[in-house]
């Protein structure tokens, strides 16, 4: 059995990897450097290799893999060949070579704070198997439900039915400012979908009643209403769907369904939709083509993650930075700039300011993030506290099968890593900072009126 895994597993690696390289081979290298395509490579095959053989069926840890892999490696590869930068500029190879070696620590070191974290085998006493279980009272589910509705009634108050159905590009910045729609969307309308991550949990254990059962499709239905899929953002809706989809096929899939998925979703998925996205005279198929075959859908903003690191690289080494400045602006993001009027900025924009780029919202790469606040030794302290916090975190998740708080908020926090890996990190830490605050509400009130169960 162990045998027939490792194969297929194997297999899904060499598919991955082979896709990679034949599609490389049909595009018109306008750029070569042998170092630079030779780290990309190792760069690429090393975190595919423990995205496809990583414990877990879906991780964080698969997360992190998953994006260093596509956007730390195939995006900036194909971006280097055809001597393309997201937002413009051209950065020479030593650049390219600065930034790989850079990564190429940041996975060494990720890899050895797992590796340690995985061999202490710390158990916490909170992931213990318990022998006393908890039942969620009908009172509970009725709690939930009624919380749910109230929370759509104020996101449809808010936004109407069409802010329901879709999502205005233009509300993000022209109401970015506003504390109520911010309130809203980050504390009021996940609501439903936290109670649901809960009950969810609750089903998973096998041991539930028809009334739990019922609460969990009823928050299904207003999930699905509050967030429908193309009104919220791309991470927002993973941190959503994704986890339920995962949850809901957890027993037909295996560990290499979460790769294959990454591999899809951003490989051909995003680049057909971003062809079907704006109409023009060039034919679908013709977009398609240019899309998915000619890689070009990694030219974009979508994909400048590594741009910004060889920017947030270069900015370092000309500024004198203090160290780990910008951490506190993701630390103390609760604080009003009204009070603190020297609060750092987000990474991302900070170092687009002082590049000279005129379009400032721009992504800031965790390494990027590890490098701003102390150069190399930011990079290997964030890598090592990173691999061992993301080791035991999934453990914690895998190895017990109980109702909690962590548990709970797993399913959420996970897809949303990768939205921390991409950055910036004041803004991605004050999403999920604000979507743990809502698992702690949610988990508080139903926690309120449990009972232990007589067994």
């Amino acid at each position: 059995m162990n045998v027939n895994r490792n194969i297929k597993l194997t297999s899904v690696f060499a598919s991955l990897s082979l896709t990679v390289v034949l599609t490389l081979m049909f595009i018109e290298i306008q750029r070569l450097n042998f170092f630079v395509i030779f780290s990309f490579i190792l760069i690429i095959f090393f975190s595919l290799n423990r995205l496809v053989f990583s414990e877990y069926k879906f991780s964080i840890e698969k997360c992190v893999w998953g994006f260093v892999a596509f956007f730390l490696g195939i995006a900036p590869l194909y971006q280097f060949i055809n001597n393309i930068v997201p937002w413009g500029g051209r950065f020479p190879d030593s650049d390219y070579v600065i930034a790989n070696v850079v990564i190429l620590i940041f996975i060494l070191i990720f890899s050895l704070a797992s590796r340690l974290s995985q061999a202490k085998k710390v158990q916490l006493n909170i992931i213990k198997p318990t022998s006393v279980d908890y039942e969620i009272s009908k009172l509970a589910c009725f709690i939930s439900v009624l919380l749910s509705l109230f929370a759509l009634y104020i996101v449809f108050q808010e936004k109407g039915i069409v802010g329901l159905l879709f999502r205005n590009p233009l509300e993000d910045v022209v109401d970015s400012a506003k504390s109520s729609r911010l309130l809203i969307d980050q504390v009021v309308r996940p609501v439903s979908a936290v109670f649901l991550f809960v009950f969810i949990l609750k089903l998973r254990t096998g041991i539930y009643n028809r009334t739990q059962q019922i609460t969990a499709c009823c928050l299904f239905v207003l999930t699905l209403i509050t967030l429908f899929p193309t009104s919220i953002a791309r991470y927002y809706l993973a941190s959503i769907y994704l986890p339920l989809m995962l949850i809901a096929f957890e027993k037909r899939i295996d560990r290499t369904f979460f790769p294959i998925f990454i591999f899809f979703a951003l490989f051909i998925l995003f680049p057909i939709l971003s062809a079907l996205r704006n109409i023009s005279d060039e034919s679908i198929m013709s977009k398609i083509t240019n899309q998915i075959v000619n890689g070009s859908s990694f030219y974009g903003g979508d994909f400048d993650s590594y741009s910004m690191l060889i920017r947030s690289i270069n900015f370092y080494e000309e500024a004198s930075i203090p160290f780990f400045k910008q951490l506190l602006g993701p630390l103390f993001f609760y604080v009003p700039r009204s009070v603190w009027p020297d609060k750092p900025v987000g990474t991302g924009m900070y170092v687009a300011e002082n590049s000279g780029m005129i379009f400032t919202n721009v992504s800031s790469p965790l390494i990027a993030e590890g490098y701003i606040n102390g150069g190399m030794f930011g990079v290997v302290l964030f890598a090592f506290v990173l691999g061992a916090a993301v080791t035991r975190y999934d453990r914690y998740f895998w190895r017990s099968n109980n109702v909690s708080l962590g548990r709970a908020f797993y399913l959420s926090a996970f897809p949303l890593f990768f939205f921390m890996m991409r950055g910036d990190l004041l803004s991605s830490f004050t999403f999920i900072t604000a979507r743990f605050f809502v698992f702690c509400l949610c988990i508080a009130t139903i926690m309120s009126f449990r009972f232990k169960s007589n067994k």
